[in-house]
Order: C-alpha cells, then sequence, then structure tokens
C-alpha cells in the first residue's frame, strides 16, 4: 500500500475506473485505500471521488487520468496531476482540519490553492479551469515544468491559455454545457460509508504502455520519478516500442533503454 494511504479513500464509482500503483492495473472499488503515487484513470460514462480524513473531495469525471502525486494528511502540502478530462476539487466542511497547500498540475498550467473549490479541464492547449469559490494563483506551465508568473484568481472567474499566457474572465459560450451536469451541484460527501472499509484493488495485468503513456510523456516534474516505476516494463515489446518512439518527450529514459538492449 501506498505511503500514506489512509489519508484518503475511494468513497463512490460509476463506470469502468482502473488504478495505476507500482507497474501494474488493478480494478477498484469503493472503499480501496489510496496515496501517494497512484493513478485513475475513468472510462467515457465514469466517475470515482476521492474523499479525505478532513473532507476534501477529489472527483474525477469521464475519460479522466489523475496522478495523486504527493498526498498529505491536513495541514500539509498535496499535489496532484490531471493529464486529461474533468477533475472537481471540494473544500473540506469549515473548521474541520487544517488549511492544505494544493497544487494542480494540468498540461499547460499550475493552479495553487488554500481555499478554493474548483472545476478543471485538461485538453491541452486549451486547459481551463473554473473558481467556483476561494482564491488562486494560476500560472501557465511549460514541457521543462517551469512555471510562469502567477496572476490572482477568485470565485467566478475562469483561467485559460491564450499565446502561452494565462487569462482570466468569464466561461466562454459552452463551457457549462461541457461540464459534467453533477459539477454543478455540492458532491456529496461519502467518506463515513467506507472510512472503516479496509478493500483491496484487484490486479488486472501489468501495466501497458497505452495505459502510462499521458504519464510517461508528461512535463518534467510530473513524470519525476518514473523511470524507475516503469523500468521493469522494458522486458515487454509494447512497452518498450513505445518508450522508443516516443524519446523526444521523455530523453530521460535513452540510457535506460540503451542498456535494456544491451541485455
Amino acid at each position: 500500500m501506498p505511503a500514506l494511504a489512509q489519508s484518503a479513500s475511494l468513497s463512490f464509482i460509476e463506470g469502468k475506473v482502473s488504478l495505476l500503483r507500482g507497474a501494474a492495473t488493478y480494478n477498484v472499488e469503493p472503499g480501496v485505500k489510496l496515496g501517494t503515487g497512484d493513478m485513475l484513470e475513468t472510462g467515457e460514462k465514469s466517475q470515482a471521488q476521492i474523499e479525505f480524513v478532513d473532507g476534501m473531495i477529489l472527483n474525477v469525471g469521464p475519460k479522466s487520468r489523475l496522478y495523486l502525486m504527493n498526498i498529505t494528511p491536513s495541514g500539509g502540502t498535496s499535489m496532484v496531476a490531471l493529464a486529461s478530462g474533468w477533475l472537481k476539487a471540494a473544500l473540506p466542511p469549515k473548521g474541520k482540519g487544517a488549511p492544505r497547500e494544493l497544487q494542480y498540475l494540468l498540461p499547460t498550467m499550475e493552479i495553487d490553492t488554500k481555499d478554493a473549490t474548483l472545476v478543471m479541464h485538461a485538453a491541452a492547449p486549451t486547459d481551463e479551469v473554473f473558481v467556483e469559490s476561494g482564491a488562486v494563483g494560476a500560472s501557465d506551465l511549460n514541457g521543462e515544468g517551469i512555471k510562469g508568473t502567477a496572476i490572482a484568481a477568485k470565485g467566478g472567474e475562469y483561467i485559460g491559455l491564450k499565446d502561452n499566457a494565462i487569462t482570466l474572465g468569464r466561461p466562454p459560450t459552452g463551457f457549462f454545457g461541457s461540464v459534467p451536469k453533477y459539477y454543478m451541484d455540492n458532491l456529496p460527501n461519502l467518506y463515513a460509508k467506507v472510512k472503516d472499509v479496509q478493500r483491496e484493488p484487484v490486479r488486472e495485468h501489468d501495466t501497458t504502455y497505452a495505459e502510462a503513456a499521458a504519464w510517461l510523456n508528461a512535463n518534467k516534474t510530473v513524470r519525476h520519478g518514473l523511470v524507475a516505476r516503469y523500468q521493469p516494463r522494458l522486458k515487454d515489446a509494447e512497452f518498450r516500442t513505445g518508450i522508443a518512439a516516443s524519446m523526444s518527450t521523455h530523453p530521460e529514459w535513452e540510457k535506460v533503454l540503451d542498456s535494456a538492449k544491451k541485455k
């Protein structure tokens, strides 16, 4: 089980949801505990809700990929990455738990906050964020994981990217029509149903290159540490071919791949 897994639980699942843990892919059900290093992928008509001890909620929408890069108890700093699809992050009830520093990494922007409820859509190069409440700092993010100057946004504002620069304003026509309908309401707090459940994920298979590709080809910050994680998969021809074909987006694999070929 990953470190600090007790701080988060899968409280609700609809449709097909896969967990990438280590170099394997698992089926999951409500009650599975999650922690640093876990990745979730949802199907076309699926969703998964993650809840924390302090009441914080992350809802992963349809056709989405979420990476729990660093998950801490309340009072710490947590970092999650959204490679594609939808994510709604809802604050815990007031007065419950200490404030937590939160960093959300989308393909082209970083959002930093302590107190915001957000709806995020990763669809590079058109990543977008709606601040439902609270305040955030928003920065553009390049392929090396380096962020630009942050600008402040508050409840009711829409954050987009135009000409590689962060812009603020009103949501464009059609934005709310594309948002998962249940995001328009408050997310239900279901943690009480699973807090004492200790359900284990069911291993399906070794993770394929196609399943891991969104993370292996992400910016440098997001893909940090993934060479060690997935190096054993180079024994598989499909995985090795995928790595070789995309070397320009993850050059750190070149020496590892060359070494694997010599064996």
